[in-house]
């Protein structure tokens, strides 16, 4: 038989439990958002790493890949990433945003790069078969990345291990 003050105490416990529930699930930091939006910036596509916030902001009718620290509340630097004659469609980053995955056009064809932050440099990646490359998602661990992509009009997503 339970004591009647045991089973006060469990009842105690679940309304609780039951009405610290109901709060607010999702919310708006308007306080990042002040942090990384600039007077004369627009930005889309963000992208989530641990401790990274990547974005494609327009700049002077200019867009490029924004990459944010939320610890520390600044901007990264983005060595040889970002060029005049390149417009950014997608972005994506893993985990430690070490390693960012774009769709972009260039020269009026998209293609799908990596940047490796630690190194500043571009690797395009060629999709098997050939296709118009559209959106990209980078696992947290930066060795899967999955691509929608066009293939005579039909769409597809293709799934790729990236060993380097």
């Amino acid at each position: 038989m339970i004591h009647p003050q045991s089973l006060m105490l469990l009842v105690s416990v679940l309304l609780f439990l039951l009405t610290s529930c109901r709060g607010q699930i999702v919310s708006s930091s308007n306080n990042i958002d002040s942090l990384i939006h600039h007077s004369n910036t627009n930005q889309r596509s963000p992208a989530m790493g641990q401790q990274m916030l990547a974005t494609i902001a327009n700049r002077d009718n200019h867009d490029e890949i924004e990459l944010f620290d939320l610890r520390t509340n600044r901007n990264i630097a983005l060595p040889n990433l970002n060029q005049t004659d390149v417009q950014p469609i997608s972005v994506s980053i893993d985990a430690d945003a070490e390693r960012v995955a774009i769709v972009r056009q260039r020269e009026g064809r998209a293609e799908l790069v990596i940047y490796l932050r630690s190194l500043g440099s571009l690797q395009q990646l060629e999709l098997n078969p050939p296709g118009v490359p559209r959106h990209v998602s980078l696992d947290a661990t930066g060795q899967f990345l999955a691509v929608e992509v066009s293939r005579a009009g039909v769409w597809q997503t293709d799934l790729l291990h990236l060993y380097f």
